[in-house]
């Protein structure tokens, strides 16, 4: 599950908790600072909602087009899908 931004890719695993994994490429975020924030939203965002993960892992990756969207906007973008992805699992 993705948009402009981020990738979201969950599997099953065989663990009684969530993992996260996160993929922040260099080549699509040249500046390590906006790579660490981008990192430090997505724990937060998945802590946040860490009763959805379990025994599942949780990969977010970006998307090269995520250097034309602004800073401000990335946590709402991770938001959404992250809020996407929850109403998906009550539906499952």
């Amino acid at each position: 599950m993705g948009n402009d931004a981020f990738l979201i890719i969950v599997s099953p695993n065989s663990e009684d908790f969530g993992r996260l994994g996160l993929s922040i490429s260099r080549r699509h975020v040249k500046k390590s600072t906006q790579r660490n924030q981008i990192k430090r939203m997505a724990r937060e965002q998945f802590r946040d909602r860490q009763n959805l993960w379990h025994g599942m892992d949780v990969v977010i990756t970006t998307r090269r087009s995520i250097s034309g969207t602004a800073p401000e906007a990335w946590s709402s973008r991770l938001g959404n899908l992250f809020d996407r992805l929850e109403k998906k699992s009550r539906k499952a």
